[in-house]
């Protein structure tokens, strides 16, 4: 379940003090939603995001990611 996995892995970026930010990414192909495809590559600390909130609307495929900034 793409819910569950994406909750899962921001629980692991807001306990880990080398995670600073994260980076939303969406699928990008014809399914992905005007929504998903608007917040893809979105940079966020990773503080202001709720681990309910990452995944949009059911059946969702989207993920966050750690970003490190160079």
């Amino acid at each position: 379940n793409a819910m569950a996995r994406a909750e899962g892995a921001m629980e692991g970026y807001l306990a880990d003090d080398m995670v600073t930010h994260v980076i939303f990414i969406a699928v990008g192909d014809s399914r992905t939603c005007a929504e998903c495809n608007a917040r893809d590559g979105m940079i966020v600390k990773k503080e202001e995001v709720k681990t309910d909130g990452i995944i949009l609307h059911a059946r969702c495929r989207c993920t966050v990611a750690p970003y490190i900034e160079k």
